[in-house]
């Protein structure tokens, strides 16, 4: 196993989005919030189905007011989190990130962050990228689609070599 791994990536939008969004709203917030959309949903059918059979009419727009609350409100966000990334050259650009056993260096556009892996919060992998937190909320991703397989092989090696490391793999 190499004691070193240099991979060269950049943070993709959707992964940008995805982080923000999964950290903007937590966990248990967004079950309750599905469940409560779908709730919502299902109630403004059964009604309009209801109402129809009823008065044989249909019904209006405005009686469909909680269910576009709802929606605009996430659509708010999507909107708020894909302008974040939009306005943040660095994150466009191409990175460096360097990682050994005993610490981790991102270097960017007009940065250089050296840090030892006891003073790293968390990180979690997912799908299509890694989350490496500083503290609770804040974290750099790394972008998987730039990266090779060999480099995704040789950075879960070291994350699951760091001892203390708070690392949750991919499942």
């Amino acid at each position: 196993m190499k004691e070193k791994v240099t991979i060269q990536y950049s943070v993709d939008e959707k992964d940008f989005i995805n982080f923000r969004y999964t950290n903007f709203i937590p966990a248990k917030f967004r079950t309750i919030s599905y469940i409560f959309i779908a709730f919502v949903l299902f109630s403004v059918l059964t009604n309009q189905w209801m109402w129809n059979l009823a008065t044989g009419q249909s019904i209006k727009i405005g009686d469909f007011s909680s269910a576009i609350c709802v929606i605009f409100v996430f659509c708010i966000i999507y909107y708020i989190v894909k302008k974040q990334y939009k306005s943040s050259e660095a994150f466009q650009k191409p990175m460096k990130l360097e990682a050994t056993k005993d610490e981790i260096t991102f270097e960017g556009h007009g940065y250089n962050s050296r840090i030892q892996w006891s003073s790293i919060y968390k990180v979690i992998e997912k799908k299509n990228y890694f989350a490496i937190f500083t503290q609770k909320q804040i974290g750099n991703i790394i972008s998987k689609s730039k990266m090779s397989e060999q480099e995704i092989i040789e950075l879960k090696t070291i994350l699951s070599r760091v001892e203390g490391l708070d690392y949750s793999p991919m499942k």
